[in-house]
């Protein structure tokens, strides 16, 4: 079995492809060549069983049409068969090398070279009789036979071109998959097949038959590839301003960009590219500044004005559908912080009811017993406890349950106490008419120095008393205290909806303090159901957004979600506080990735960067305003000899370029894939034309070398 080498070999059969390097030589023809220059008439009868075969002779345009496609049939096939193919070339080399020492051994010590034939029956008994090399290598020769019997072989010299071209195309056009755009992609499919193939063919066609056509043919393919990669590499003014700013931009950076731009489209606020991009990168780039002044400059904002012009009414709707997965509009919005109040207060309640009958049985054993101490004496007979104990004994609901107790026994003192603290709280409030901070102490230390000595054994008072206290207030400490000093206690208090509100989402909070927000409106909710905790936090989210989003004097505030966003989640705590909130909402949390969705975006708007000093912007349109008219520029064209005319045209064309750049970034800003395609600037501007060219060369390398045949 031959070498692969063998094809291309430009001596006796069996010799091996790199035997061609050996001594120097005038280039030789090959076999093949030789025997076609030696035969004119092989051309016409060729020729002429083609004719037979396919038909009506073809026009040089028929030719290239027919040739094109059988190219790209067989390049296919030998795009496929790559990986085989670059196998059997390296064995050749490894072989030719072998062969090369073996000999140069052999002539040290006197011997003489192996022939070709022995060096070949020496590799053929090396060499397993079958084995996956073997079937694997015939398949792909007769594959090749197949072709070279079926497939059009071209008849002129433009069809050999469009031949080449076409087995180039089908490795080319799966890069171009990977291309941003279609009209990118196509132009990448025309460089790396068109400009390779065209070099290579007529690098072939120039040392046709010599022993240079594969390597001139690989050095044409080469230089195509160079000048395409060249090419893709130049970039006009505007992309190279986009390269720059975009040059730190991670490959990771721009994935996460694009998606955020994805989801802004579904979201409906759209987002420029750079928006996008500075956002994922924390403001690491300087796209924000190529677009204020694609925005401001003078022709530059025809595309960014009308996109940016829809953006109120974008994100008006978008934190609409967003406050909608909270809970719908309340009809009473000014009803919601007192009834979200009365449910709260009800929480709070529902706690102390527990705590009193962890507590009832110690309360019962102890409410019969006497408390007999002349101390005790004395502390009853205080006015304010007199008169707390003649109104339980007057009042109509508590009197006839004590009616059966003596005024000593211990339930009697701990129903006066309670009555006698709850007129010192009252006395004590100024806001409460009979407001009396005198009368309030007298009643609270009354109160205090009754229940010491009753539950005192010491002093004749009861244990069991002191046990249920000590519970009681062990309770209320650890359960209820901290409730009704957080959240769920201010929300019992609040008067408003704002104050309710306020309550939830405090503008400056404490950090750590979601999880108390979450559990104060779950307790809401189970104290009662019907109460509106969802309403009141997306009244609460609706009148941040009515406040960020107030009309500026140049009209609608374009810069409303970024304000948004800074007021409701301006902060990590903030944050939290609110994805507290929302999972604590019978809607069971599923509106917080919408909520993070939403401020991640409206945040994005934020990027956008203000107009700031408006002086650069003023002296454009000055100078675009002050431009002489043809009968300015005609006389004084005529004062300075037509020196002004160069100069006038010079100016002219420089603003053209500038316009025409600003529209080209404009128009590239508000593009859906505005990431994409501005990584694809990038990533053409960070190339390196020789590298692709070698790359690119190389993956054509076994095509290329099969035409040499």
């Amino acid at each position: 079995m031959g070498n692969f080498f063998d094809e291309f070999d430009a001596g006796p059969a069996g010799a091996n492809y790199f035997d061609q390097f050996d001594a120097p030589e005038a280039p030789k023809m090959n076999a093949k060549a030789l025997e076609w220059a030696s035969q004119p008439g092989v051309v016409r009868k060729v020729n002429a069983e083609q004719e037979q075969l396919h038909g009506t002779p073809m026009t040089t345009a028929g030719d290239a049409v027919a040739s094109l496609g059988s190219g790209v049939l067989r390049g296919a096939a030998e795009t496929a068969m790559a990986p085989v193919t670059v196998k059997r070339m390296m064995e050749g080399g490894v072989d030719w090398a072998m062969r090369k020492g073996d000999g140069l051994v052999r002539t040290i010590f006197g011997g003489a070279p192996l022939s070709d034939d022995e060096w070949n029956a020496r590799l053929e008994q090396s060499r397993p009789a079958y084995g996956v090399d073997r079937a694997v290598n015939s398949m792909q020769d007769q594959t090749r036979q197949q072709m070279n019997a079926g497939l059009y072989a071209p008849r002129t010299t433009t069809g050999k071109y469009a031949d080449a071209v076409g087995q180039l195309i089908p490795g080319a056009a799966m890069m171009a998959t990977r291309a941003p755009s279609l009209m990118s992609g196509a132009a990448q499919l025309i460089g790396d097949a068109v400009a390779p193939g065209v070099a290579s063919e007529a690098a072939g066609q120039m040392t046709e038959g010599t022993a240079l056509e594969p390597w001139a043919r690989a050095a044409g393919a080469f230089a195509g590839n160079l000048g395409a990669a060249g090419a893709r590499h130049y970039l006009p003014s505007a992309d190279r301003a986009v390269a720059r700013a975009a040059a730190t931009v991670t490959p990771q950076q721009f994935q996460a960009a694009q998606d955020l731009q994805a989801r802004a489209a579904a979201f409906g606020v759209p987002l420029t590219g750079p928006e996008a991009l500075s956002q994922v990168t924390s403001g690491a780039t300087r796209l924000p500044d190529l677009l204020r002044v694609v925005e401001n400059a003078p022709g530059g904002g025809g595309a960014t004005g009308a996109f940016f012009a829809e953006r109120p009414q974008q994100v008006q709707a978008a934190v609409g559908r967003m406050l909608d997965t909270v809970a719908p509009q309340d009809a009473n919005p000014i009803t919601l912080g007192p009834r979200v109040a009365g449910a709260a207060q009800g929480a709070l309640e529902g706690v102390q009811r527990d705590i009193n009958r962890q507590t009832r049985p110690l309360y019962q054993a102890a409410e019969p017993q006497i408390v007999n101490n002349p101390a005790m004496d004395a502390a009853t007979a205080a006015p304010a406890y007199t008169a707390s104990l003649q109104r339980l004994r007057s009042d109509r609901v508590l009197g006839p349950q004590y009616a059966h107790l003596p005024d000593n026994s211990v339930a009697v003192v701990d129903a006066v106490t309670k009555d006698m603290q709850a007129q010192g709280r009252t006395l004590a409030n100024s806001s409460v008419a009979g407001f009396n901070p005198e009368r309030a102490a007298a009643y609270n230390s009354g109160a205090a120095d009754a229940r010491g000595i009753a539950r005192d054994p010491a002093q004749g008072g009861v244990q069991a008393y002191d046990d249920a206290l000590t519970q009681q207030a062990n309770l209320r400490a650890t359960q209820l205290d901290p409730l009704e000093q957080g959240t769920l206690g201010s929300l019992s208090k609040a008067g408003s909806t704002r104050q309710a509100y306020e309550a939830v989402m405090p503008r400056q909070p404490l950090v750590g303090g979601a999880q108390e927000i979450g559990d104060a409106l779950t307790r809401i909710i189970m104290a009662d159901p019907n109460a509106p905790a969802g309403g009141l936090v997306r009244q609460g989210l609706a009148d941040a957004f009515d406040q960020a989003g107030k009309r500026l004097q140049g009209g609608l505030n374009q810069y409303a979600g970024a304000g948004y966003t800074k007021t409701i989640g301006g902060t990590d705590q903030q944050r939290e506080n609110l994805r507290a909130a929302l999972g604590a909402l019978p809607s069971g949390g599923a509106s917080v990735p919408s909520l993070d969705n939403a401020l991640e975006i409206l945040g994005a708007t934020g990027t956008r960067a203000p107009k700031g000093s408006a002086t650069a912007f003023n002296s454009m349109i000055q100078d675009e305003l002050s431009a002489p008219g043809v009968v300015g520029a005609l006389a004084t064209g005529v004062k300075t000899g037509g020196l002004s005319f160069l100069r006038n045209a010079g100016d002219a064309a420089r603003r053209a370029a500038f316009g025409r750049g600003l529209n080209d970034l404009a128009d590239l800003f508000v593009s859906p894939d505005s990431v994409r395609q501005i990584q694809a600037i990038a990533e053409r501007g960070a190339a390196n034309p020789l590298v692709q060219a070698i790359m690119q060369t190389g993956m054509q390398a076994p095509i290329v070398v099969q035409n040499a045949q």
